[in-house]
């Protein structure tokens, strides 16, 4: 079932001289297995929309449901949301806290009925699943590299088997390495039927990933589309104030120059393909 957002406000400080108003009436419909991106500027109410999503904030008014349930209504049960769903902050390297990365991603699992083999197994299934290596799960989170921190954050979350993942800016801080190491996890974590909801400012990674993105301005659902909806057109895209990524404008340029026929590709494999299909016996 999809995740439904139906007309949901939030306020911060109600009531008070310091309200300010997060989110206006935003809607929304996110099916199974898809891969949507949120965009927008600092302070548009990206990541008040997702905790709002994840149960950490209540809305003001609206609905959120998941799998046809509100989750914020009378007598929702909470511990279903939470094995339905799982969200990794922006830096999770801040969520690790335990000694060994074994004994991090195995505290996901302490409120879980299962035995301690069956415990075992699902820290070996996770860690191979985020392709961390296994003779490295005895070291201390802390001691390793940026990406390798991604991954373990996110097998602790995955040790639940949610369906439904929250990713907020987790690009962040990554190397171009690190950076590439997540997004193709991303994608194969979307690839084995998860739905994934991605706040990224990086217009490359969600073009090239993303079934589609949505866009706030101001607390407000200011466009949705797949990426070559929102930035087939530069203009549209600079007003909506999410600018466009490399891709675009390096299939603009080139269009310019009449080397390309449509200026309208946002993914670097499409855009590699047409130069070469353009290029041919020049």
């Amino acid at each position: 079932m999809p995740i439904e957002v139906k007309e949901v406000s939030c306020r911060y400080g109600e009531r008070t001289p310091l309200e300010v108003q997060a989110l206006k009436e935003i809607s929304f419909r996110a099916e199974d297995g898809e891969f949507v991106g949120i965009m927008g500027h600092t302070g548009c109410g990206k990541s008040t929309l997702i905790q709002l999503i994840a149960g950490l904030l209540t809305p003001g008014e609206g609905q959120i449901l998941i799998d046809g349930k509100d989750i914020n209504g009378p007598g929702y049960d909470r511990e279903e949301l939470r094995r339905t769903l799982g969200i990794v902050f922006q830096y999770p390297e801040s969520q690790l806290f335990e000694t060994t990365v074994w004994r991090d991603v195995a505290f996901a699992l302490k409120h879980l009925d299962l035995s301690r083999e069956e415990k075992a197994e699902r820290v070996r299934w996770v860690l191979e699943a985020v392709g961390f290596r296994m003779e490295r799960a005895g070291k201390s989170p802390l001691s390793l590299s940026g990406g390798e921190k991604r991954r373990v954050a996110i097998a602790g979350v995955l040790a639940a088997r949610p369906r439904i993942l929250i990713f907020d800016e987790p690009l962040a801080g990554l190397d171009p390495w690190g950076r590439l190491e997540f997004l193709e996890l991303a994608a194969r974590l979307h690839r084995q039927g998860n739905t994934i909801l991605m706040v990224s400012h990086d217009a490359d990674a969600l073009c090239g990933y993303a079934d589609r993105i949505l866009v706030l301005d101001r607390g407000r659902l200011s466009a949705q589309g797949t990426p070559e909806e929102i930035f087939g057109d530069l203009e549209r895209a600079e007003t909506l104030h999410i600018g466009a990524g490399e891709v675009r404008r390096i299939a603009q340029a080139l269009y310019e120059k009449g080397r390309l026929q449509s200026p309208a590709i946002t993914k670097y494999k499409i855009l590699l393909g047409e130069i070469k299909k353009n290029n041919k016996g020049r």
